[in-house]
């Protein structure tokens, strides 16, 4: 049980890290085209 909701947070985690990454490369190159 604590094995299982470990892993769904760490997979939760990994993607909302990857999803702030992409949102924060998105910004900074709309701000060097600018």
């Amino acid at each position: 049980m604590a094995a299982e909701k470990w892993i769904a947070l760490k997979i939760g985690g990994s993607s909302l890290w990857v999803s702030g990454n992409i949102l924060v490369v998105h910004v900074s190159s709309r701000k060097t085209q600018m």
